[in-house]
């Protein structure tokens, strides 16, 4: 028995397969192109067709043909991008290119849904799925809309011919209440209809199986497809944290902190908020801090060069915020933030260092605002990203957060969603 997850991220499609022990048994990449950038006066679009999507699905089938029987693999899940939108008539059929996770073109739709908001003490930011729900409803071809889809979710439909499922990770940003498990009463108060929204399952959840138009692709009649979730929450499956009081650092272009829990925190002035993690919480969030400093400042060579100089053991002293622009979102909100990067001393090494316990500091300061509102301070950190392989930087950071350092046992977010799919099997 075989089990398949493939990811959808913004520049491929990558799927993996696993056996029934977790043991990886294929794994295949297909490139997809840029989302197209549209120029709007509220804001920047970044549109796809979902056709893309499809067609990087199917070569890679054929990739995947190379190396296993497809007929074996019982059971599907697909993770993709949060927040992406798809306007759909009651086919299936997409009325419009799907407008992607970071376009920020309904920033007019978004001050509709912040001033309702306050007055309920909840925040959406400002490239909100909603936001993007309620731009597609001011389209000419809003009347034909029955279903309004995310990107995993328009995957799951073609595969199963139902395009009304999604997953309680991927309607985060559109407002549903995962807390309760419902979408929110104040919805009306925007004329949404509720029918155009997606029924909403725990990821593994089985949905149903195959439609004969897949089965033909090379699957068998009983391969089941079960509810997926987000890219990001898939990888973090895939890193090997699971129990309450694990944490996973992202050290990429920006730093997400975030530690299981086994209730949600919600915190608007700190920039925190939760998701679903199985039966706990994901509880944390995303500093403006981060690689991308480190690249403002020094090209890969040079980064690759001066980490080799670290020495960890002899802090430089320096007390710096990295930031390149005004603005920050965690460990705490204040959009007038400045970097703190004086005085800049003469050796490249010893800032260097400086950039790297600056951006230790505020991973520490992360875990310590999480765990003064209730979350568990960490007994371990996952660490996940480029940074992940910087030794120095790991030793900083190992000594401010004083707790044990990991790697991701497996980095690939198609694992965690093959592992989805191999749960959602076992427990259908």
């Amino acid at each position: 028995m075989l089990f398949l997850g493939v990811d959808f991220g913004t520049s491929a499609v990558k799927a993996m397969v696993i056996d029934g022990q977790g043991k990886i048994q294929a794994q295949v990449y297909h490139p997809l192109p840029k989302p197209l950038q549209v120029s709007f006066p509220d804001g920047i679009g970044y549109e796809q067709e979902p056709d893309i999507w499809w067609d990087g699905f199917i070569n890679l089938l054929h990739l995947l043909k190379k190396q296993i029987h497809l007929e074996n693999i019982k059971a599907i899940a697909i993770d993709g991008t949060s927040g992406t939108v798809l306007p759909c008539n009651a086919s299936g059929t997409p009325l419009a290119k799907a407008l992607m996770y970071n376009d920020s073109r309904a920033n007019a739709e978004h001050q509709i849904i912040f001033n309702l908001c306050q007055k309920k003490n909840i925040k959406l930011g400002n490239v909100s799925g909603l936001a993007r729900i309620l731009w597609l409803l001011n389209q000419p071809f809003a009347k034909e809309i029955v279903h309004f889809v995310n990107q995993a979710d328009w995957i799951v439909g073609k595969l199963t011919g139902q395009f009304n499922h999604s997953d309680n990770n991927n309607v985060l940003k559109m407002a549903y209440d995962v807390v309760n498990n419902r979408w929110p009463k104040w919805l009306y108060e925007l004329n949404l209809d509720f029918q155009t929204l997606p029924q909403v399952h725990k990821p593994g959840k089985d949905i149903a199986c195959i439609e004969q138009s897949i089965i033909r692709l090379g699957f068998s009649g009983d391969t089941r497809v079960v509810a997926g979730t987000t890219d990001s929450t898939a990888a973090i499956m895939a890193s090997g944290a699971a129990r309450v009081g694990e944490a996973i650092t992202s050290l990429g272009s920006t730093m997400v902190m975030k530690v299981i829990s086994d209730f949600p925190i919600n915190d608007e002035k700190n920039g925190i908020y939760s998701q679903p993690f199985g039966d706990n919480w994901l509880v944390g969030g995303s500093s403006n801090s981060g690689g991308a400093v480190l690249k403002y400042f020094f090209t890969q060579s040079q980064i690759e060069h001066y980490s080799k100089q670290l020495i960890p053991e002899r802090p430089t002293g320096f007390d710096y915020y990295p930031l390149i622009e005004r603005g920050e979102r965690f460990p705490f909100a204040d959009a007038d933030k400045l970097p703190e990067l004086e005085p800049r001393p003469d050796s490249e090494v010893l800032f260097f260092q400086a950039l790297l316990e600056g951006m230790a500091n505020i991973e520490y300061l992360a875990y310590k605002k999480l765990n003064e509102l209730g979350a568990p301070y960490p007994k371990s950190v996952v660490t996940m990203g480029g940074g992940a392989k910087n030794f120095g930087w790991s030793k900083i950071r190992a000594a401010q957060l004083q707790v044990p350092l990991k790697n991701a046992a497996i980095e690939q977010a198609a694992y965690g969603t093959a592992k989805l799919a191999l749960s959602g099997y076992k427990n259908r």
